[in-house]
């Protein structure tokens, strides 16, 4: 993943982590969250990618946030930001598909054939266009009227289904998907059997993933050995030891455990809990020990997810690590051979 999206979307959970609700949060502070989540959710869905891989984690990170939530104007904004750095990175030379025509631009050209002869049904089905074209409006003249308007929207409805159970082949096929969600996906929302929004973004999503995981057409293939020189030379910066978040002590991780443990253990219970069940174990909580649960499991989920983030990050460490082993023993075996 490239730099800038990885930053955007670190931010973005160091965002939401400190801006969860609080008790007692005021309204400013409510709104000054918000604000600052959505600035947060804006950098990721804006931040510029560089390979397919860049696309299918901006695509995969996004669309559980936008499925929440896909009457916001702004996503559909997202959508439009995925269907630019997809057209961005084919213009940059990605490959075609070997020249097999993709599957997808038939199904495309199906649906907005039978969109345009719905269209065109749509009128001559209403009794009132009817009437101000001099057309007949008796039952005799609207019924065969109206079963070629239900005949073409259930076309209209079959082959709109169809785009997006048709997997892209190509990255200027999964573009045309996106254009073609983002040109009708409006007009098709709430139509009976048509695919619903967020199930269009999750199959652009996995479509995405799909073409980000299978080797494209003559595309070249990197070497074991150029993999392990790129990945020895990727930079870091060492974290300091003595900087504003110290290495903690044995000591200190045991006190932390113990302080957190206990909040987990009632979450544990929580989650596991029937409806009745959880009204019934909040009930009985004294209002102070409520507080005191609702803080401890605050402290909780920050601290983890802060223990998750360092054990990614050393795990990275270690494979770099391991790739300049490797390649210090590669280059001193060579020197030996010369």
């Amino acid at each position: 993943m490239s730099s800038d999206l990885r930053a955007a979307i670190v931010r973005h959970g160091e965002v939401m982590q400190a801006t969860q609700l609080r008790y007692n949060e005021t309204d400013e502070e409510f709104d000054r969250d918000a604000a600052a989540q959505i600035e947060a959710e804006y950098a990721v869905a804006h931040a510029p990618v560089r390979t397919l891989a860049d696309l299918r984690a901006k695509l995969t990170y996004l669309v559980p946030i936008i499925i929440g939530d896909l009457a916001d104007h702004t996503h559909g904004g997202h959508l439009t930001a995925f269907q630019e750095d997809a057209d961005r990175l084919c213009r940059q030379g990605l490959p075609a598909g070997g020249g097999a025509a993709d599957p997808i631009l038939a199904a495309i050209h199906e649906h907005s054939e039978a969109r345009a002869a719905f269209t065109a049904s749509c009128n001559l089905a209403d009794e009132v266009w009817r009437k101000e074209h001099g057309l007949d409006t008796s039952d005799v003249a609207m019924v065969p009227a109206r079963a070629t308007w239900e005949a073409a929207g259930a076309a209209d409805t079959k082959a709109w289904n169809a785009v997006f159970q048709t997997p892209p082949t190509t990255p200027a096929g999964l573009v045309a998907v996106m254009q073609h969600a983002q040109r009708w996906a409006s007009e098709m929302d709430g139509v009976h059997g048509a695919t619903a929004l967020g199930d269009i973004l999750g199959a652009i999503a996995a479509n995405a993933e799909r073409l980000t995981l299978s080797p494209l057409a003559d595309e070249p293939t990197e070497t074991d050995e150029e993999a392990q020189i790129r990945l020895a030379a990727t930079p870091f910066t060492p974290s300091d030891l003595h900087g504003p978040c110290p290495v903690p002590s044995n000591a200190d991780w045991i006190r932390d455990a113990t302080v957190t443990l206990p909040w987990l253990r009632h979450g544990f219970v929580m989650v596991c809990s029937s409806r009745e069940q959880l009204a019934d174990f909040l009930r009985d909580q004294p209002e102070n020990e409520f507080h005191d649960l609702i803080a401890g499991l605050g402290v909780a989920q920050r601290n983890l997810a802060q223990m998750a983030r360092l054990a990614g990050e050393a795990l990275e460490r270690v494979t770099i690590g391991m790739a300049i082993l490797a390649e210090e023993e590669r280059l001193s075996d060579k020197g030996g051979k010369v």
